[in-house]
C-alpha cells in the first residue's frame, strides 16, 4: 500500500506584527533563510571537523557524525552569535523598547521575535 502525504497548511489568519503586511512577509522570508543558512553552517562545520580528523569522508560519515559536549557547546554558541548578528537591527529595537532598561537575553529576544 502506498502512503499518501497530506500537505501541511496552517489554518487561520497569519498574525501581523508590523504595520505593513509586506514587512511581515519579508521578515518571514529572512527568518526562513537564516534557518536554512544556519543548518548549512552546521553541516559545513561537521564536514570541516571530519576532514580535519580523517582527511577524507563519505556522505554517510557526514550524516552519522556525533559530537561531544564541547563541540556541541561551541556549535550552539556559534549559532547564537550568527543569529544575533543577522537579527541585530531587530534586537536593538527590542532593547530600546524595554521599559526597565534591562537587556533581554538572546533566548528572550528570540521568543519575543517569534511571538
Amino acid at each position: 500500500m502506498t502512503e499518501r502525504r497530506v500537505p501541511r497548511v496552517a489554518k487561520g489568519k497569519r498574525p501581523q506584527y508590523f504595520a505593513d503586511p509586506a514587512t511581515d512577509k519579508l521578515m518571514a522570508i529572512v527568518v526562513s533563510l537564516v534557518g536554512e543558512l544556519s543548518v548549512t553552517r552546521d553541516r559545513l562545520d561537521a564536514l570541516e571537523r571530519l576532514l580535519e580528523t580523517n582527511g577524507s569522508l563519505s556522505r554517510q560519515q557526514l550524516d552519522a557524525i556525533q559530537f561531544d559536549d564541547d563541540a556541541t557547546s561551541e556549535r550552539d554558541r556559534q549559532r547564537k552569535d550568527y543569529i544575533s548578528r543577522v537579527m541585530r537591527i531587530v534586537t536593538m529595537e527590542l532593547q530600546q523598547t524595554n521599559e526597565d532598561g534591562a537587556t533581554p537575553s538572546f533566548d528572550e529576544q528570540m521568543k519575543s521575535l517569534l511571538r
